[in-house]
């Protein structure tokens, strides 16, 4: 929030001030910050059964394979294979669909992102953190400590 907030003073420096406030900035920065909150909830569930190195290494691939979801949901419907199309259509499924959060460049450009691309992302967000974390309490629970 802070370097969000630096960035549009200094568009407000650059720029006139009759674009205050640049609502696009603000809902980038909300979409990147339920990124983030999505994939601590993955490295908190990776991180109730490995170890702290498996866990940063299975949410750094969680996180690319994330903001890869359109190419692997494209090489779902073009797999000539039948087996694969399935796994990388259940991997796309299964999977955090990042792109989904990724306005940068629209930011960039001063472009609104819509108030119905805010809210469904947000429901999708909060839909999917609530299940990690729940998956996580039940791994916990059943995790001994001896």
């Amino acid at each position: 929030m802070i370097m969000t907030g630096a960035i549009t003073l200094a568009l407000m420096y650059v720029k006139s001030s009759s674009e205050w406030p640049q609502w696009y900035l603000w809902s980038a920065a909300y979409l990147i910050y339920l990124q983030l909150i999505l994939i601590t909830a993955v490295a908190v569930l990776f991180s109730c059964f490995s170890s702290p190195a498996l866990s940063a290494l299975f949410t750094l691939l969680i996180f690319i394979i994330g903001r890869l979801s359109a190419d692997t949901k494209l090489l779902a419907e073009t797999s000539t294979s039948i087996l694969s199309g399935a796994f990388f259509r259940v991997i796309y499924h299964l999977l955090p669909n990042l792109s989904n959060f990724n306005y940068i460049n629209e930011a960039a450009r001063g472009q609104l992102i819509e108030t119905k691309i805010v809210q469904g992302n947000s429901l999708y967000a909060c839909l999917y953190i609530m299940s990690i974390l729940a998956a996580s309490v039940l791994i916990f629970e059943r995790r001994s400590f001896k």
